[in-house]
């Protein structure tokens, strides 16, 4: 009957999945984890008739886990837990240990329900070991383990977690754990072998000569947009700046503020353009889907818009030229009813708030790096 119980609430568990919404971006990005914890274990094995007795039931007990996000609210975790002995009076000890899969359901996430905790409770089987040196018997070599916890994020993917856990009905442990996310897989540069040769000789090549027709500040060689006016204010390319420009391909980790894939390479881009125009005013716009709740959705945008603002300052943009809002799932530029849809309206969007008059003397940009 207790198998049959707990199946039915892992069931209910998965039911609830597939029917509760998930809060904003919950397929972009699947990950592994690690974790290690230690707390207290609480051991309380059945002394029925038998002559032994024990005082100290609490004990230290640590765990290791593994686990996979598969997204927003469920993850699938294997694990080991070592929950120390119990010393049995007048002598003798029984050491147990926990090994076994489950699967943890998270009803609430960061910016939900409990501010910055994501609250979850978790099922799944479980073999215990024991080691004795008095006689013993156990009822059962497999058993259902249950509890349930918060986390809360850290930075950089490393997460803090409390949770309470039942092993079999005389098991218990309640710890704390830190948890490391691993995004994308980054990708190791080739490295070909070294091979050396005879270096040819020399040839002199004559200097370029280095022109910029529309004087737009922009080189010929690199001005994608050649018939500029006289005094227009121009990007990286040479073409004119729009009011509203979008950021495509910077992104984020999955429901994180956290930059990934080329985002910042394009962000480095943008510090080349906004370094030339001191001037300009610019607001860093974060927009959502209309998955989940308006509040997490404004809170995320925001917390993004805030992450890319950040970036531009740290590589040479002043701060005084930069602010930051969140929107969250305003304005869309596509329906959100597929995929494809939103993924465009999850976007950074910078809006051009004063733009004063180009300098009249604009000369070429340097071509060295934006950082100092």
């Amino acid at each position: 009957m207790m198998y049959l119980k707990s199946f039915l609430i892992l069931s209910l568990l998965l039911f609830l999945h597939g029917v509760s919404p998930a809060y904003a971006e919950g397929d972009e990005l699947s990950r592994f984890y690690l974790g290690a914890g230690a707390g207290i274990s609480r051991l309380d094995p059945d002394l029925g008739n038998t002559p032994y007795s024990f005082s100290d039931k609490e004990r230290f007990g640590w765990k290791l886990f593994a686990g996979y996000d598969i997204n927003d609210r469920l993850s699938a975790e294997g694990y080991y837990a070592n929950l120390d002995e119990v010393e049995l009076a007048p002598a003798g000890a029984i050491g147990y240990e926990s090994y076994g899969v489950n699967a943890l359901y998270y009803f609430s996430r960061k910016g939900e329900y409990l501010m910055d905790w994501s609250l979850f409770a978790n099922l799944g089987i479980g073999r215990m070991n024991n080691a004795a040196n008095v006689p013993y018997e156990r009822e059962h070599d497999y058993h259902l383990m249950y509890g349930a916890g918060v986390e809360r994020e850290l930075w950089h993917g490393m997460s803090l977690r409390l949770q309470g856990e039942l092993y079999d009905k005389d098991a218990h442990l309640y710890s704390v754990s830190l948890v490391k996310r691993f995004g994308a897989k980054k990708v190791e540069p080739v490295i070909a072998p070294v091979i050396v040769v005879q270096p040819p000789e020399p040839v002199v090549e004559p200097e370029p000569v280095l022109l910029d027709s529309d004087g737009d500040g922009v080189l010929d060689d690199k001005d994608a947009c050649p018939d500029s006016a006289p005094g227009t204010r121009v990007d990286e390319q040479g073409c004119k700046l729009q009011e509203v420009i979008t950021l495509k391909g910077v992104v984020f980790a999955s429901s994180l503020a956290t930059l990934i894939g080329e985002s910042e390479q394009i962000l480095d881009a943008v510090v080349l353009t906004l370094r030339r125009y001191p001037g300009l005013k610019v607001e860093v716009a974060g927009y959502t889907d209309n998955r989940g709740s308006r509040t997490y959705n404004e809170k995320l945008s925001q917390r993004r818009a805030e992450a890319v603002r950040s970036y531009l300052i740290e590589h040479g943009v002043a701060a005084e030229q930069l602010t930051a809002m969140g929107y969250g799932p305003e304005n869309p530029v596509a329906g959100n009813e597929t995929a494809e849809g939103r993924a465009l309206n999850r976007r950074v969007e910078l809006h051009m708030l004063e733009q004063e008059p180009a300098p009249e003397n604009a000369t070429p940009r340097d071509e060295g790096p934006a950082v100092e």
